[in-house]
């Protein structure tokens, strides 16, 4: 299939017709390997089962870089923190920066638990089958202009992804991301700004999300043309708290060892830095 099939996620590139976009609060399940989202106002809709939606090595058409190799894309600064029997839920907080001086294909940054580790664009896909992410996402630019926006974020690798309905937020805003278990294997994801009090939710429902046992902080970049392209100022992961699977309190931030990078690239041109000042609370920066 040519380049302009696929589009970006917060998970990779993903064939275009494998990503759906749905307005907030549905509910998303699995069905013979297509996602069915049941909608709030009580109707259903059954999306065609996605064949291969994540392809690695797929770039978007070619972008005019300043002194950046041209498949400098993923995941290009991360921390990841691992409990094998998983969680029940993942909270924190993350600033929203200000506005870039040029502008990237997309820049997402997020928290995130996923079922395996499997990092896009550095682990074949081959090794992602049976593979998800729930994430609440902040991005730039947004749908509709040069604007910072969020979304809640559910993605698998043979049923595609589907995101909640955009929401604007505006620099010096912080975002509440929310990831909660709200049965044995379904999921609440939402991306709210702690300004207006404003949300944006999507529910997952499916058998692999019975175990998150691989929680993340993330940079993640497409179409970066220059280092420009990023805010001046960090992103701040504030009050970050997870919560162990069957449990009721929270792990202390003293028993939250973020380790970074653990699948590094190769050389991160834009000196992009994560910093984990405690378990609670990790920084990325930029240039």
């Amino acid at each position: 299939l040519l380049q302009q099939h696929y589009r970006q996620t917060p998970a990779g590139y993903v064939l275009q017709h494998c990503v759906h976009g749905v307005p907030s609060d549905t509910h998303m399940r699995t069905a013979n390997g297509s996602m069915v989202a049941h909608f709030v106002n009580g109707t259903t809709r059954t999306f065609p089962r996605c064949e291969r939606p994540v392809v690695d090595g797929v770039s978007l058409p070619i972008v005019a870089r300043e002194d950046l190799p041209p498949d400098y894309d993923g995941w290009l600064a991360y921390t990841a923190f691992n409990v094998s029997t998983g969680f029940d839920a993942f909270v924190g907080g993350f600033s929203v920066p200000d506005i870039p001086t040029k502008v990237a294909h997309i820049l997402y940054l997020f928290t995130g638990l996923q079922n395996i580790d499997w990092i896009p664009k550095v682990d074949p896909e081959e090794a992602g089958k049976g593979f998800d992410i729930i994430q609440p996402v902040l991005q730039y630019p947004g749908d509709l202009g040069e604007y910072w926006s969020v979304k809640s974020w559910y993605v698998t690798i043979d049923s595609g992804a589907a995101y909640s309905d955009e929401l604007k937020v505006l620099p010096g805003d912080t975002i509440l991301g929310t990831m909660k278990r709200t049965g044995d294997t379904a999921w609440k994801i939402v991306s709210a700004s702690t300004k207006t009090g404003q949300a944006t939710t999507l529910n997952a429902d499916h058998p692999r999300l019975k175990v998150q046992a691989w929680a993340y902080n993330v940079l993640e970049a497409y179409g970066l043309s220059g280092c420009n392209d990023y805010p001046n100022t960090p992103v701040e992961f504030t009050s970050l708290s997870l919560t162990l699977a069957g449990q009721s309190s929270p792990l202390p931030a003293s028993q939250v060892a973020w380790k970074v990078n653990p699948k590094p690239n190769p050389k991160l041109w834009c000196h992009e830095h994560i910093a984990v000042d405690s378990g609670d609370h990790v920084t990325i920066s930029f240039k």
